[in-house]
């Protein structure tokens, strides 16, 4: 992404002299199941204890030897494996200290490289990851013990996420209805280069039950002056993308303007100055045998989606552009279409019709040809 953090580049410097060791490779032919970790991450800001729930698409996969392999724990590394053992519980151990590989960042021309290991921790400080199983609502859960991503095996020093109050729950494959997701910021740069949302996605539905990760999107909505429009996210304007899409998957992400479930998605639409309001919306393509698809307004597939949840920008015009506009000079007048393309002609169907006058200010109408 466009933002790394100073003291996160700081940390990696701190390389130490002992061997890398190898990533955790499961054998061929496991048998996998889809979980979904729910936990609450802890940060500190200002010396105060902030917990922000946070959802880990997990795979379980269990061999011909009933041994044990979990991938997912790590949101840097999703594609990272680690083991685990069943306890004379039926629940699961995780052993402290799994390496789960490293992630690459440029930062002002600088390359960083920052471990990943998995740590357990808790009332008697590194321990094991101990998960109960709760056979009535089939859950595996740890509320008191810490999953923690580090850069050290062995000693907890600069750890990158911290969880606690995990619990693991099989997903089933149905038809549902996601929860409502939010947008939690928006973070406006004039240029328009450096705008962008911050979003809070749950992977379950109305009910509160787990739903599959992969079968989740989200679509991005402009509101100008009560005209509503489905952003779309294309390679003219993103350029980490190799394809245009107005639903993007839940775990997608270009490694530069979008991140994984929508953490911080960058609106280089030349247009989105002049939105009152941006919106959020899932849509989930689960399956049920006994079920038939529903055709949504607009021709999409569409099972279930959840509300259009809006953040509020600013306020509509309270009287009308024309109006508004009557008494200055006209100086230009541009013309964008759905992909942000600019022209000083109108494009065939919807176009955001920019003018700007004298004075330097500038009205937004939306019009169709």
């Amino acid at each position: 992404m466009k933002k790394f953090y100073l003291i996160a580049a700081a940390l990696a410097t701190m390389a130490t002299m002992q061997a890398t060791p190898d990533v955790i490779t499961p054998p061929e032919g496991l048998n996998t199941y889809p979980y979904l970790v729910r936990a609450q991450e802890l940060t500190i800001d200002n010396n105060k204890e902030i917990y922000t729930p946070v959802y880990l698409p997990v795979t379980m996969g269990v061999d011909a030897g009933n041994n044990i392999y979990l991938k997912g724990l790590c949101p840097d590394l999703p594609e990272a494996w680690v083991q685990a053992s069943h306890n004379g519980d039926n629940g699961l151990v995780i052993a402290s200290g799994q390496y789960l590989g490293y992630v690459t960042s440029n930062y002002f021309g600088y390359e960083y490289t920052y471990e990943h290991y998995l740590l357990g921790y808790g009332a008697s400080g590194l321990q094991d990851i101990v998960l109960a199983y709760d056979a009535e609502s089939g859950t595996y859960s740890g509320e008191d013990v810490y999953i923690i991503d580090n850069d050290n095996a062995t000693t907890l020093t600069s750890p990158y996420h911290v969880f606690t109050q995990s619990q693991m729950q099989l997903v089933e494959e149905r038809s549902a209805k996601p929860a409502n997701p939010q947008i939690t910021d928006f973070v406006y740069n004039e240029s328009n280069r450096y705008t962008y949302i911050n979003c809070m996605i749950p992977v379950e539905d109305v009910q509160g039950n787990p739903l599959l990760a992969d079968k989740l999107y989200y679509r991005i909505y402009g509101d100008m002056e009560h005209e509503i429009m489905r952003l779309k996210f294309s390679p003219g304007l993103y350029s980490h993308l190799t394809q245009s899409m107005t639903e993007i998957p839940y775990s997608f992400t270009d490694g530069y303007d979008i991140a994984r479930a929508g953490a911080m998605v960058y609106l280089n639409q030349p247009t989105v100055s002049y939105f009152n309001r941006v919106g959020i919306q899932t849509v989930y393509y689960g399956e049920d045998a006994d079920a038939a698809p529903v055709i949504g307004a607009d021709g999409d597939v569409a099972f279930n989606e959840s509300d259009i949840v809006w953040y509020e920008i600013k306020d509509y015009y309270e009287t009308a552009v024309s109006d508004v506009a009557a008494s200055k000079e006209l100086k230009s007048v541009r013309y964008y279409n759905a992909n942000g393309n600019e022209s000083n002609v109108p494009f065939d169907g919807i176009n955001i019709v920019v003018r700007t006058y004298g004075d330097g200010s500038t009205t937004a109408t939306k019009v169709v040809k």
